[in-house]
């Protein structure tokens, strides 16, 4: 892959910058839980459902659209808790941080867009060592679609002041290359996370096993 025009890098963050154990089960069940109390009675699993099914559920379910902003609230609200309940179990992926430095020390600007919310994000950031390092972050409070929707990767190049064909995204989930691609922007996929080796071979993804292999790119 030629990156020799990247001017700017966007890292998703749990599992390709940090380790994380955010309860997403736990997540789910209780938003469920929450909308069955509510009498909308989603048929759903939450071991087979996403949150983006969940959110999508409410979407199509409720018609009053001051209610679905409602819910939609403390749906949010629900998943900050479980995210900020897991910083305790936070912690930095090996050799993040010194290619964070050396990435900056090259003068590429460096962004974060993260499906978690900004409080938890910025805490992690601080746990980890890495919060200095970090030049921009968009996090899901921070938009309205939130990714993959490509208006999310947009709007941290706007704040990075570069053109989507200047910057490099890197992430852990096919989440991250479907956000990259709608978005033009280069994409590598790293295997500290969600998605394996077979996965990203599927889609025909370029990924290197972590981060920390990101500076040799660029030497």
């Amino acid at each position: 892959m030629n990156l020799k025009d990247v001017k700017g890098i966007i890292f998703d963050l749990d599992g390709t910058l940090i380790k994380s154990k955010i309860n997403f089960l736990e997540m789910k069940e209780k938003i469920i839980e929450y909308l069955n109390n509510l009498g909308l009675q989603p048929q759903l699993e939450a071991a087979k459902t996403s949150t983006l099914d969940l959110i999508e559920f409410i979407n199509n379910r409720v018609k009053d659209k001051k209610l679905v902003k409602k819910i939609l609230e403390n749906v949010n609200k629900i998943m900050n808790e479980t995210e900020l309940n897991s910083l305790t179990y936070v912690e930095s992926i090996k050799g993040v941080k010194e290619a964070l430095e050396f990435l900056k020390n090259k003068g590429i600007k460096i962004g974060v867009l993260t499906r978690g919310c900004r409080e938890y994000a910025l805490k992690s950031l601080r746990k980890t060592g890495l919060k200095n390092l970090i030049d921009y972050l968009v996090a899901r409070d921070d938009v309205n679609e939130p990714k993959p929707n490509p208006a999310s990767a947009l709007t941290l190049a706007k704040k990075m002041n570069l053109a989507p064909n200047e910057i490099l995204m890197v992430g852990d989930h096919i989440l991250d290359f479907l956000c990259a691609k709608k978005a033009g922007m280069k994409f590598i996929g790293v295997l500290t996370g969600f998605s394996s080796e077979k996965e990203f071979k599927k889609i025909d993804c370029a990924f290197i096993k972590s981060v920390n292999e990101l500076p040799l790119f660029f030497k």
